[in-house]
């Protein structure tokens, strides 16, 4: 049994997924696997993991059954002591990655996940354990954690498999945040210090497909507090809450920012409605004020954008 599985979900990207591979196999960690899950019905990734070692496990899903299952096909797949989850494009660069996760887990062994993260007012590397009654707060709150990505994080495989996987209320949106809450029910261990970062590009799957961030808002939303207590989520403020609002402000510009470079005018529409509708959920009404006022500052600064797009026609 390895120490560590990757576990990937893949569909119709072969290039990227080579790219992917190729950096994990220099990884100087090696006690690892990587478990890819297949969405193509062509089998497009079959002959890409043909061409690495054996720890390389290739897995067809008989078809296109969705992200979130083609990523928890991986889990169940997988036969690591921990769990990374990845996609196929978010290049695993850091080729020191694992053994620095390996070293941090020696020193503070069984913990349920070991997040890398970047922290307000720590120092680099500093290293913090977390209780049950805190690590979601501490997770959420974006006044303590800035920022965390999932391929940045290493989870118990017991209680990833435990929870059942990644939670699917019907979005993958905001799926990946739900899924590292709740495999902190009883605490983790936080890294100040990330290196991951999310390859944008023009297949990403969040240019497209704008009704699931409706659903992950509404889904996330209800989740989180199923199952968390209220002393767990609130405390000087309501973590949630301010997680939420900080997702949909940097969503909706980001997307923003993307379609008027690239003058699309209907998706422009779209995204108008979505901040709308979004933003119309009782639990998303309060930070309207905060969504204007951040939409205001971001519409001035690309004003000479603003004004080529339209002038352009």
């Amino acid at each position: 049994m390895p120490w560590i599985s990757f576990c990937i979900s893949t569909f119709k990207r072969p290039q990227f997924l080579l790219t992917q591979l190729d950096y994990i196999s220099k990884q100087s960690f090696k006690d690892f696997e990587v478990v890819i899950s297949d969405n193509d019905p062509e089998c497009s990734a079959k002959d890409i993991v043909a061409k690495f070692d054996s720890r390389f496990r290739y897995y067809s899903n008989d078809g296109n059954i969705g992200m979130i299952n083609s990523f928890n096909k991986s889990i169940e797949r997988s036969t690591g002591d921990y769990i990374l989850m990845i996609t196929d494009d978010d290049f695993f660069t850091d080729e020191k990655k694992l053994q620095s996760f390996f070293e941090i887990n020696q020193h503070y062994p069984n913990q349920p996940i070991y997040i890398n993260c970047i922290r307000k007012n720590k120092s680099i590397g500093q290293i913090e354990v977390s209780d049950g009654e805190n690590f979601v707060y501490e997770l959420l709150n974006p006044e303590i954690t800035e920022v965390f990505l999932w391929s940045d994080c290493i989870l118990n495989s017991k209680v990833v498999k435990s929870i059942g996987g990644i939670p699917d209320y019907g979005s993958p949106h905001l799926a990946d945040h739900a899924l590292l809450a709740l495999c902190g029910k009883d605490g983790g261990v936080f890294i100040n210090n990330i290196a991951s970062e999310i390859n944008v590009h023009e297949l990403n799957y969040s240019k497209k497909n704008l009704d699931t961030y409706y659903i992950g808002c509404a889904g996330f939303y209800t989740l989180i507090n199923k199952e968390f207590s209220n002393s767990q989520l609130n405390k000087d403020i309501n973590a949630l809450d301010m997680h939420l609002k900080n997702w949909i402000i940097k969503c909706i510009l980001s997307l923003r920012s993307y379609y008027l470079k690239n003058k699309m005018k209907e998706d422009l529409k779209q995204l108008n409605l979505l901040s709308k509708k979004i933003l119309a959920l009782d639990f998303m009404k309060k930070h309207l004020s905060d969504f204007k006022s951040a939409y205001f500052s971001f519409n001035i600064q690309n004003l000479k954008k603003y004004l080529s797009y339209y002038l352009l026609g």
